[in-house]
């Protein structure tokens, strides 16, 4: 399981899934591939940075790279699109589920820092605003 704790507490790692009931009932066997970075942890709705996975290490996704995930394509068509977050072998499969409603502001590497921390702005690229979409 890949962990990444620079990013704090708001990390949720997982898998994608276009729809809620293809969630399979057993946990992938295989590394997350999802990523968020929630703006408010523990909030029923909230703000988040979609994360990208490079070398084990999660980067937040730009404006940029819109076209390259699932998720991202389908909050473009108005669709939702769901993470099922991962956790190690004997907790429960999912640990909780979130569902991507729709995209938010784009921001700044200074909004960036001043809202998700140091890590991700650093992570973040300089030359194009990152994208935030909502969860709930």
């Amino acid at each position: 399981m890949i962990q990444d704790v620079a990013l704090g507490s708001g990390l949720v790692t997982g898998h994608w899934y276009g729809q809620k009931f293809h969630i399979p009932f057993a946990q992938p066997m295989d590394n997350p591939r999802a990523g968020l970075l929630l703006r408010s942890p523990g909030s029923k709705r909230t703000l988040a940075l979609v994360l990208i996975n490079w070398g084990d290490i999660w980067f937040p996704l730009s404006d940029a790279g819109l076209e390259l995930l699932a998720c991202t394509r389908a909050l473009r068509e108005g669709r939702s699109f769901w993470l099922a977050q991962s956790g190690f072998s004997k907790k429960p499969w999912p640990l909780a589920v979130f569902q991507l409603t729709r995209f938010g502001a784009s921001l700044t590497q200074s909004r960036v820092k001043s809202i998700y921390g140091e890590v991700a702005s650093r992570r973040a690229r300089d030359d194009k605003k990152t994208a935030q979409v909502w969860v709930k």
